[in-house]
């Protein structure tokens, strides 16, 4: 009788013991979740920034474009180059303003 009651008693502890074991792992399972998801949004903020970078040193190297097309303008093909350029700098200065003042 007293060992039946020493079992049922281990067994409660037992269980009990599982049952917060299945709480700590649905915690722990919510926690690895959480940690992915700012993963995730550290990962579209880095490549965001890349892209803000890229178009910046596309801006650059329109404008230096545009600055050895007018220094050497004794050419007809320079114009095509200007124009070009002009066109590139103002795509990549819109695409830098919405990229930067994006989600703000």
């Amino acid at each position: 009788m007293i060992i039946l009651k020493k079992k049922k008693i281990d067994n409660l502890i037992l269980n009990r013991n599982i049952e917060a074991l299945n709480k700590n792992i649905e915690v722990l399972n919510e926690g690895i979740k959480t940690l992915n998801n700012k993963k995730l949004s550290l990962k579209e903020k880095s490549n965001k920034n890349i892209n803000i970078l890229f178009t910046f040193i596309n801006f650059l190297i329109a404008f230096c474009n545009l600055a050895i097309s007018l220094i050497n303008y004794n050419k007809y093909i320079t114009i095509i180059f200007i124009i070009m350029s002009a066109i590139l700098m103002i795509f990549s200065y819109f695409y830098f303003y919405i990229e930067t003042f994006k989600n703000n």
